[in-house]
């Protein structure tokens, strides 16, 4: 029930180098975050120690997360924060189907 990642805004005058050179371990807390110019994209409290990952895609801008505790463990098997993300997104992408079919479901038993 833990969270795995959100998305990260990135202020005007960031200093994201230190951030980036920490790599995936979860280190960084709201207040070492924000130091930074980096906050969750959605305004909330960060949810604990977070890493920042930035996902570079060639001839598109860099997409910019905070990945939690369960990220960096999707991590153990594989050390691709793209394939954490692909992971994470693919169980973000079958919870929300889940859900759907059972509110469907729901619906047509009335």
């Amino acid at each position: 029930g833990a969270p795995v990642a959100q998305r990260a805004s990135i202020g005007p005058d960031a200093d994201l180098p230190p951030l980036i050179a920490n790599d995936i371990t979860p280190a960084f807390d709201a207040a070492s975050l924000a130091s930074h110019g980096v906050k969750p994209a959605d305004g909330t409290t960060p949810a604990g120690k977070a890493a920042f990952v930035e996902l570079v895609t060639p001839g598109e801008d860099s997409e910019y997360w905070l990945g939690y505790q369960n990220f960096y463990v999707i991590t153990r098997y594989n050390r691709s924060s793209f394939y954490a993300m692909s992971v994470f997104q693919l169980g973000e992408a079958v919870k929300a189907a889940r859900t759907a079919a059972q509110v469907s479901q729901r619906q047509n038993q009335r």
